[in-house]
């Protein structure tokens, strides 16, 4: 099952640009959470709530392309494509436009689900599981993928 295209809109803050009012290569991974963030938030899946479980989503991968500039003050949207989930990790993919439908970046994470400890844990065997199942794509994926 896919999900139709989550996206958000942030609008470019100045702290965000260099001295030519580009944005900084550094603020796509702080968009891409926060996109992630919203997505999860607006389908009843806050952080808050695997935290409370003592259940943390690790970034174990992190890709950036960029392809344009984003400058100061424009309103981009960060769309949020979930790719796959299995049972110890997920894969999310992002597509940052700008005003004018031109993609200025995308990008991917992968997390793994950890403890509080940093070990592994079954996600199936949580009550994270059916939700997010609904949410993102299950599938097996191959040791290079993960």
């Amino acid at each position: 099952m896919t999900v139709n295209p989550y996206s958000v809109q942030i609008r470019v803050r100045y702290a965000e640009t260099d001295q030519m009012g580009v944005v900084h290569h550094s603020v796509y991974p702080i968009w891409f959470e926060a996109a992630r963030s919203a997505f999860f938030r607006d389908h009843n899946l806050p952080y808050a709530t695997f935290e409370e479980d003592g259940i943390f989503l690790m970034v174990t991968h992190l890709e950036c392309r960029f392809l344009r500039p984003a400058y100061y003050d424009q309103l981009v949207e960060v769309a949020v494509l979930p790719r796959y989930l299995t049972p110890a990790r997920c894969q999310i993919e992002y597509v940052v436009c700008n005003e004018d439908a031109e993609t200025v970046s995308t990008g991917l994470t992968r997390h793994a689900f950890v403890n509080r400890d940093g070990r592994p844990i079954n996600l199936k065997k949580t009550r994270f599981w059916q939700p997010l199942s609904a949410l993102i794509p299950c599938q097996q994926q191959s040791k290079s993928n993960s």
